[in-house]
């Protein structure tokens, strides 16, 4: 099997011709299996960057399953409503505040956020990474 032909410019991906925009958040190759073209198999992706390594960090989904009564008190308390999205539609700032009150540390700053496709369901599951100057408290169940 031949190597395909890649070009990138300006974030912009050209595999043999086809257009395919950025890369893959945890490889850095270029996203050949967009959410678009496979919603329930494809390659994640970076939503947010403020450039910084994060030092921690947490997936929406065990969040959740942690503990669901502390997840939906943040969520409603930022969105008014108990939803576990965290596309575009929510902003940086909103979801560092969110995270912020689920670990309980006003000290906390986001750094990444990264939409995976969960293998086991395909589910959208988001990964934020953060830092903190203190830290996490541990989150027993």
């Amino acid at each position: 099997m031949s190597k395909p032909s890649t070009k990138t410019t300006h974030n912009i991906t050209i595999i043999n011709g086809q257009i395919c925009m950025g890369v893959d958040a945890w490889t850095g190759e270029p996203i050949t299996r967009s959410k678009s073209e496979h919603p329930y198999n494809y390659q994640s992706f970076e939503l947010f960057s403020n450039g910084e390594k994060g030092e921690r960090s947490m997936y929406s989904d065990r969040m959740y399953s942690w503990d669901a009564d502390k997840y939906n008190r943040c969520c409603h308390a930022i969105w008014g409503d108990h939803g576990q999205r965290f596309d575009l539609s929510r902003t940086p700032k909103e979801i560092e505040h969110f995270l912020r009150l689920y670990v309980d540390d006003d000290t906390l700053v986001l750094t990444r956020i990264v939409e995976d496709c969960s293998p086991a369901s395909g589910s959208p599951t988001w990964h934020f990474a953060f830092k903190v100057s203190e830290p996490t408290p541990t989150i027993t169940t």
